[in-house]
């Protein structure tokens, strides 16, 4: 918690350790933020708490990400308690109302097909998709429906299927929120006007509720290689450009990122003076840029493990020599300048 003195918006974030790798296999979308935000049983009206937001100048936000869920908003100094009552009753008693279900899941059709046609989402999917069956990481990652009716589960079966066939959709969603949405895995973080010990009261009044228990890992398989090394994978582009992806399986670094050992690599890899691997490859006309590191966050930067990524854009005539491009990256070691400039 933090205390702000100035007149201004207030800001409040819950952070959640549920997440895209929660939803079993083949109905991984139920474990998106857009299931939660339904009313609660204090505030049953379903657009309760965004009116609330609206009417007091603030606004809210969620997303879902590989290893966490982040929910947050902002409103009017004097309006935060009555925020905070609305949006606590989400993570004690929510509804999950069976008939908004639908809306949510065209919703995360939507978000599927404004990155239907993004070359960095095909590759990542495709990077999911030839991933070790046994790992986290193998699954669909993204929301669609491709029959008459929509559904939850990432393949052609429909919400009226999963009717049909006996399986009710709002009692799984329930049941993983149940075993998973607890006070182990949550981290809060309040802004405020008013004093600390104000702020403090406020939090343990609205959410003491909450279910109280342990983080739970739901890792399984994380120990096993990503991918298998050696592949070489051809995904055609929707735009018209030609790139060398190379991807490496790091352990995870975050224990020691101020050390920043990644950054050093792609220091090394990416450099782009007299010497340095672009410009070889750009002085024959083979290659137009080069970038190298780890992802913000994501799958390339887990707790499990980190994938350092090395993208080259190449020209028509480097098309033909991918695999003599690979073994060059080899041939880069670490010299004393590059320590010298990357950590001076």
């Amino acid at each position: 918690m933090r205390h702000q003195s100035k007149n201004m918006n207030l800001l409040m974030r819950i952070k959640v350790a549920f997440c895209t790798l929660f939803g079993e296999k083949g109905k991984d979308g139920i474990s998106k933020e857009h299931m939660l935000f339904m009313g609660s049983t204090d505030f049953p009206d379903e657009n309760e708490y965004d009116s609330y937001l609206s009417k007091h100048g603030g606004c809210s936000n969620a997303y879902t990400e590989t290893e966490h869920t982040c929910y947050h908003f902002e409103v009017k100094r004097d309006c935060l308690k009555g925020a905070l009552r609305r949006f606590s009753q989400f993570f004690v008693s929510p509804l999950v109302k069976a008939e908004a279900m639908e809306r949510e899941v065209l919703a995360v059709d939507s978000e599927f097909n404004q990155v239907l046609q993004n070359d960095s989402c095909r590759l990542q999917q495709l990077q999911c998709h030839t991933s070790n069956p046994g790992h986290p990481f193998n699954r669909f990652f993204w929301g669609k429906f491709t029959t008459s009716k929509p559904s939850l589960f990432w393949n052609k079966k429909s919400l009226a299927d999963a009717v049909q066939k006996g399986v009710n959709l709002r009692e799984q969603i329930l049941r993983l929120y149940h075993d998973n949405y607890r006070g182990g895995s949550m981290k809060l973080a309040v802004i405020g006007g008013e004093s600390l010990d104000i702020l403090e009261s406020w939090v343990l009044e609205l959410f003491s509720s909450v279910k109280k228990g342990p983080l739970v890992n739901p890792h399984g398989g994380s120990e096993l290689p990503i991918w298998k090394v050696g592949k070489l994978y051809w995904l055609k582009a929707v735009k018209d450009v030609h790139i060398l992806d190379l991807s490496w399986t790091l352990p995870s670094l975050r224990k020691g990122y101020l050390k920043k050992a990644e950054d050093y690599l792609a220091h090394l890899l990416g450099h782009e003076g007299k010497g340095s691997l672009l410009f070889f490859l750009k002085a024959r006309g083979w290659v137009t840029s080069i970038s190298a590191g780890v992802g913000d966050e994501g799958m390339h930067r887990s707790s499990f493990a980190y994938i350092f990524g090395m993208s080259i854009h190449l020209t028509d005539f480097g098309l033909a020599k991918v695999v003599y491009f690979a073994s060059l990256i080899f041939l880069i070691n670490p010299s004393y300048w590059s320590h010298f400039t990357y950590f001076s």
